[in-house]
């Protein structure tokens, strides 16, 4: 892209001087030139003096303070000097031929050069006679508020019928970067019609190669072959302006073809294959500017088996930490300064040792934040759905998180959390908490708001070694039913005042509290033995991936529970 603007500078700027001079040599050779080109091209072109044509050392012309604007408008070019050699031949005919050309510190709106008027003005003041050469010397082009500076191209235009090739370099942002194109069939895209074009640029660890067609039909575009590569994605946006560089976090690298369709509207790729550090998406997008010139991507891709923990780390960089949750900063700082809509379908999606089967999902950045939505996911034999937002807050980042599972193998589930899970079912519940902070700590410290679930189904393993348990009719482990718990969350602290378990052998009753913060447990109830009128009180207390049931030598009985230990049972 950045070949194709560095030609449309150097065509544009060219009309000042690509034309024959039938006249008197020397006097009045730069008004001459000047009125040539503005009544072949339709533009206004003006200088800051007269031209002035010197013999020695070599024949040459100079004209001091070009510039370049439609009727009516700013100019869009504007070169400090224009200086090109004079061909002694046509001299010594009584012409002045122009041959090879420089503009010197030219400063150059790309995104509003006339192209195809430039180009048209080149054939008819030229006449395809002669080739011409075309140079940029430390110029500088512009488009969207964006520049490259110190940038040293060439342009070659031969006879009529013949390609038009540039090539040079500059600086953008702070680092080189090298662009070439051809052009092989000017005067058809001149009339509008297709032309074949080939372009490469590389710069910031990037390289983008195009191989297709342009055509210029209310403004230039171009048709074909697109593909890319990138050492370290975030280095490359951040050095086009697009986020900050990755740091001490995850460096992804890119490879992307398709066929790519490039014009004002933006960049549009389609039939795409892209791999990012191995994972592979096919699918569409497109690449705008918005009108503060800040890119919007739109996309759909498929994916095949995707893990999300190296994308999860470019926010957090981790979950967990020994002895904890992870207090390490969350960094919504890569997500400045650009927009992204992106659908989402993988045949399956991993978390770290969380499964997901087919997953749709979609991705939106905006205003610096995130909202993530699973509309369904199928997962352990049943289905998940839910929505993560995070936004910038003064507390650091503001997260709400709301979803729900159906019908889902509970011990399998927990195996992704767990090493040995100590309850087994069929669960379906719902989960709406939310929460801010500068970390995964803080964030877990202050989430608040409610969850519930229901098993049916299975069983409790692991129960307890009791001897009083064992007196109950309770062994290692015990076939349920139906289990129900509902949760009020605040600040971190999930507390329930009737959990229910029910299965062939007893019934429970429980109540208390599970800190997440420090992800343990602590419930007190009763068991009452299905065959047998009388309870046992109990506690459930430990580690949350694995409490322990044992016997309770207090008084204390959950609300509700002293009516139903007296009242047959209803299941």
């Amino acid at each position: 892209m950045a070949a194709w603007l560095v030609a449309g500078a150097a065509l544009c700027a060219s009309a000042v001087i690509a034309t024959d001079i039938v006249r008197t040599p020397r006097e009045g050779a730069g008004e001459r030139l000047v009125a040539s080109l503005a009544a072949a091209t339709g533009l206004r072109i003006e200088t800051n003096g007269p031209g002035e044509i010197d013999l020695f050392p070599t024949p040459h012309i100079r004209m001091p303070g070009v510039s370049l604007a439609r009727a009516g408008e700013a100019p869009f070019a504007a070169a400090r000097e224009l200086t090109g050699s004079l061909r002694i031949g046509a001299l010594l005919r009584g012409r002045i031929e122009l041959g090879e050309i420089t503009l010197v510190q030219a400063d150059v709106a790309l995104d509003r050069a006339p192209l195809a008027g430039a180009l048209a003005g080149l054939r008819r003041s030229g006449g395809g006679r002669t080739p011409l050469e075309i140079r940029l010397t430390d110029a500088r082009l512009t488009v969207a508020g964006r520049a490259i500076d110190h940038v040293q191209a060439g342009l070659a235009m031969t006879r009529e019928g013949g390609p038009l090739s540039v090539s040079g370099f500059g600086r953008y942002s702070g680092q080189p970067v090298e662009a070439s194109f051809q052009l092989t069939d000017p005067a058809a895209f001149g009339r509008g019609e297709r032309a074949p074009f080939r372009a490469r640029v590389e710069g910031g660890g990037a390289r983008l190669m195009f191989d297709g067609e342009a055509i210029d039909q209310n403004g230039p575009r171009l048709v074909g072959e697109l593909s890319a590569r990138a050492t370290a994605l975030g280095d490359t946006l951040a050095w086009l302006g697009l986020g900050r560089a990755a740091g001490a976090g995850p460096r992804f690298s890119l490879s992307l073809a398709g066929r790519g369709s490039i014009g004002r509207d933006g960049l549009a790729v389609s039939n795409a294959e892209l791999d990012l550090s191995g994972d592979s998406f096919m699918g569409a997008g497109r690449l705008t500017l918005t009108s503060d010139g800040r890119p919007s991507v739109e996309a759909t891709v498929d994916a095949d088996a995707l893990d999300v923990r190296p994308y999860a780390a470019v926010l957090a960089p981790q979950i967990l930490q020994e002895g904890g949750w992870s207090t390490a900063a969350i960094d919504l700082g890569g997500l400045k300064g650009w927009t992204l809509d992106l659908r989402l379908s993988a045949a399956s999606l991993r978390f770290g040792r969380l499964l997901l089967g087919q997953t749709a999902a979609t991705v939106a950045v905006g205003r610096g934040g995130l909202d993530l939505s699973i509309g369904e996911a199928e997962a352990y034999g049943g289905t998940l759905g839910g929505r993560l937002s995070l936004e910038p807050d003064q507390r650091g980042v503001k997260m709400s998180l709301e979803g729900g599972v159906t019908d889902i193998a509970f011990d399998e589930a927990l195996a992704a959390v767990v090493k040995h899970p100590q309850m087994s079912g069929t669960l379906t519940g719902e989960l709406a908490v939310a929460g801010a902070g500068g970390s995964v700590a803080d964030f877990v410290a202050d989430l608040s708001g409610k969850a519930s679930g229901k098993l049916v189904d299975g069983a409790l393993e692991k129960i307890g070694r009791s001897r009083t348990l064992a007196l109950a009719g309770l062994g290692r482990r015990m076939d349920v039913s139906t289990a129900d718990a509902a949760f009020r969350i605040e600040k971190g602290i999930a507390r329930t005042s009737d959990i229910s378990i029910v299965g062939d052998d007893a019934r429970f009753a429980l109540a208390g509290a599970a800190s997440l913060v420090d992800r343990d447990v602590k419930l007190k109830g009763v068991v009452r033995p299905t065959a047998g009128g009388w309870a046992v009180p109990v506690t459930l207390e430990g580690p949350l991936s694995s409490p322990k049931l044992r016997p309770d030598l207090g008084d204390y009985v959950p609300r509700g529970e002293a009516r139903r230990a007296t009242t047959p049972a209803e299941h």
